[in-house]
């Protein structure tokens, strides 16, 4: 876990520094938009839109690209995770279709890296990997209740069935 906090504590810091980029923009931007003076009344800090600074802003953001929305992605997705209690799969989350999912590693979400709760669960109950055409069943209809009795391996056909007879 302490390598997940200075993940999250390293993207803050990133955060911050774009936060500051941010603001010093709108500061800029709202002190040359002030029509209400004078021109006796601007002061050296009424900048013009094309102030150096501002440029030089505008060049760090554009430099940042995506980059400034994968972090604010990635710092959401390690503030997700939370302890598994499995040595081999140390993070979970929930998915946003409801299923719970492990990490081995939360700065590689490849294929070989997770692995579904429930089909773990399924593989250390039978003591193998199960095979792509085995499907785990959440008995109760439950994707979070990943308890052994509440899970059953299906067909594919199987499954199909007993979900359609659930809608009908």
């Amino acid at each position: 876990m302490n390598k997940l906090y200075n993940s999250l504590y390293a993207i803050e810091n990133e955060l911050e520094k774009i936060n500051k980029y941010i603001y010093q923009i709108y500061l800029i931007t709202e002190t040359s938009n002030c029509t209400s003076q004078s021109p006796e009344d601007k002061k050296e800090t009424d900048y013009p839109i094309t102030h150096p600074i501002l440029k030089n802003i505008q060049r760090s953001l554009e430099s940042l690209g995506s980059k400034w929305t994968d972090i604010v992605l990635k710092k959401k997705f390690l503030e997700s995770l939370t302890p598994s209690g499995y040595p081999e799969y140390p993070y979970k989350r929930i998915e946003e279709h409801g299923y719970v999912k492990l990490y081995k590693d939360p700065w590689d979400n490849s294929f070989k890296n997770t692995r579904y709760e429930h089909r773990y669960i399924m593989d250390k109950s039978v003591g193998r990997k199960l095979n792509p055409k085995e499907f785990v069943h959440h008995i109760d209809g439950n994707k979070k209740n990943n308890k052994l009795p509440n899970l059953k391996i299906v067909s594919p056909t199987e499954h199909h069935t007993i979900h359609h007879k659930r809608l009908r």
